[in-house]
């Protein structure tokens, strides 16, 4: 263990494994006086000013998430209101647009009301004073005009403006009060004349007229001012929605902008106030404070982390001191160890000089002999092994050779057996053949006689196709005669001449038979003459084949008994060559066990050499590490 571990050691005893919390919990009482007021005055001098939403203390001590999801859940609101009222809004001022449309409608529906109720009346006098007759017709047409357009208005007005209902209503009962007078003036007109009730009735009619006229002037004006009042309504409303939406837009603006400079302000400054911090105590020095430590978000705890490393920075400072002071008394101390560990150093080598040498005296020597003797002993096993490999081979050899004479003996003992065999069979052949010779010869003697009886038939059955040669000329002499009698009876005849050339066809037919059997029955005579001149030559041949065979089976049967006496004698020798096999094969199998023995032994002696080796190695090794230490 050198001077620098031991150094490092004592430090590590002097510098504890963690700060105290207790430590970094505390205030900064451990701190110097001097570096109080410092850091007292740094952060006096920088306190910043609060905004707005750092003044609110419940907001100050959300976190940085809360916070943020504050602002933007405020934006998010005021724009979904946003979006409420501008749907709410644009949903009403279509149906002011609507209603403002149908009005309209009932307007225009009123002017033409007005116009019919102009045309009702001037068709009316036109009938009374007049008296013409299409006036009638086109009365009663503008009287169902102007029931049809009072009906249309007021549909409209009970849907779209229920206040001016009612005034719908009185032009129907004026109406249909002026067209009851009109339908009774006509009546006493019929039934009167022009008399002076009739007169006054059309006075009256026109009176009326004139009142009807002018109140569907008046609630024509009535209707163009509903609607008129309705688009001014409308207008308002639309500006009005304009307004609020307007108004929740700003508002949404304000909370937006307003959040995301603070968040930044707040965020961006105390992020950049805690990294100079950060650097300035990197560097070691600690106279600044930031303000607050006191939030309760993730700032806070980062301003709480820092005052901690400042405190944790201290404490390290003053270790570093007092370590400091206990490393040069380990200087000291470690210069005299030096000292006594030298001596001891040299003691120990010269220790370990003599006893190596006293070990390579020992060990040196054994190592030595167990060399010597596994060389002895390797070259002893490989002249074994050769021994052995070269037994293995003539072994193998010689089994070779055996194994062929006892396939030949094997093969000869098979071939007498075989011999023997067709002896016994050449001399029952034999004997068969003798008998065979004997019934041939009878055999011969019959087919004499038979081919004797064969030719005598022979030449009947000649004197037979003779007989039928004569036939067949007659019968062709006769359809001859036939022929020539059929030519004389002309027509008569002319079946009766078919016939006859029938019959003479089959008289050539047979003639040409008879004659073909004629040629084969004088072959068939030549050639029987013939066999029986051979049959008895066979038979003469045969009879010195009997006399022969005869001869041949007792030759036979006396080969017979050698060949028997030859396959037992080569049948001893086969099996005398099998036993002589086996035993050169288990020669050849302690052959081949003594030759693995002895590679076996020389596979040891040639590791032990090399352990041998090795160990020499290893002594030797050991001892230069030896002087050397």
């Amino acid at each position: 263990m050198n001077m620098m571990s031991l150094q490092e050691q004592r430090e590590e005893k002097a510098v504890p494994d963690r700060l105290d919390p207790a430590f970094l919990d505390g205030e900064d009482d451990v701190f110097d006086e001097d570096l109080l007021a410092d850091t007292d005055a740094a952060g006096t001098a920088r306190a910043p000013r609060r905004t707005l939403l750092e003044r609110i203390g419940w907001f100050r001590n959300l976190s940085l998430s809360a916070k943020i999801h504050s602002v933007f859940g405020t934006f998010f609101a005021a724009g979904f209101a946003m979006a409420l009222v501008l749907g709410a809004g644009l949903t009403e001022l279509w149906f002011r647009y609507n209603t403002s449309a149908e009005v309209q409608n009932a307007v225009i529906a009123s002017t033409e009301l007005r116009s019919t109720t102009g045309e009702l009346r001037y068709n009316t006098a036109r009938f009374l004073f007049e008296s013409e007759p299409e006036m009638l017709v086109r009365q009663r047409e503008s009287y169902e005009a102007a029931i049809a357009q009072v009906d249309a208005i007021e549909a409209v007005l009970a849907e779209h403006a229920p206040s001016i209902e009612g005034e719908a209503d009185a032009i129907r009962e004026d109406i249909v009060d002026y067209n009851r007078t009109f339908e009774r003036t006509v009546a006493v007109l019929g039934s009167e004349g022009r008399s002076e009730r009739a007169i006054a009735l059309a006075y009256e009619i026109s009176d009326k007229g004139d009142a009807l006229f002018d109140a569907s002037r008046e609630f024509a004006g009535d209707i163009e001012e509903y609607g008129q009042n309705l688009q001014r309504t409308g207008i308002d409303y639309f500006f009005s929605m304009i307004g609020i939406v307007a108004t929740l837009g700003m508002f949404a603006a304000v909370v937006l902008l307003f959040g995301l400079a603070y968040l930044s302000r707040d965020f961006s400054r105390k992020i950049t106030e805690i990294t100079h911090g950060m650097s300035r105590l990197a560097k070691g020095d600690r106279r600044f404070e930031i303000e607050g430590a006191e939030r309760r978000d993730e700032i806070g705890e980062m301003l709480r982390a820092l005052g901690k490393f400042k405190r944790a920075s201290r404490q390290m400072e003053l270790w570093a001191r007092e370590r400091a002071e206990r490393a040069d008394e380990e200087v000291r101390l470690q210069q005299e160890r030096a000292r006594e560990r030298e001596e001891a150093e040299q003691r120990k080598a010269a220790l370990l000089a003599e006893v190596a040498k006293q070990f390579e005296r020992t060990v040196g020597e054994v190592v030595t002999g167990v060399a010597s003797a596994s060389s002895e002993l390797q070259t002893t096993a490989a002249r074994m092994a050769e021994t052995a490999e070269e037994a293995s081979a003539r072994s193998t050899d010689l089994a070779a050779n055996m194994e062929e004479a006892n396939t030949g003996a094997t093969a000869a003992a098979a071939a007498s057996d075989e011999f023997a065999l067709s002896i016994e069979e050449i001399s029952r052949q034999a004997t068969s053949s003798s008998e065979l010779a004997r019934l041939a010869a009878d055999a011969t003697t019959e087919a004499d006689t038979t081919i004797s009886a064969l030719s005598s038939s022979a030449e009947q059955v000649g004197q037979i196709v003779e007989l039928i040669q004569t036939i067949a000329q007659r019968t062709n002499l006769l359809a001859l005669n036939a022929s020539i009698e059929a030519a004389r009876g002309g027509e008569a005849g002319r079946g009766f001449a078919v016939v006859a050339s029938e019959v003479k066809e089959l008289a050539m037919q047979t003639s040409r038979a008879t004659e073909q059997v004629a040629e084969q029955i004088r072959a068939m005579q030549d050639t029987t003459g013939a066999s029986v001149s051979a049959l008895r030559s066979i038979a003469g041949q045969v009879r010195e084949l009997e006399a022969t065979a005869v001869s041949i089976a007792t030759a036979v049967d006396q080969q017979s008994v050698a060949g028997q006496d030859l396959a037992r004698s080569i049948d001893l020798a086969a099996r005398g060559t099998e036993k002589v096999a086996g035993n050169i094969e288990d020669v050849r199998a302690l052959s081949l066990s003594t030759g693995a023995a002895a590679s076996q032994v020389l596979s040891s002696a040639t590791s032990l050499e090399r352990q041998a080796s090795t160990l020499n190695e290893q002594v030797r090794a050991f001892l230069a590490r030896v002087r050397e230490a």
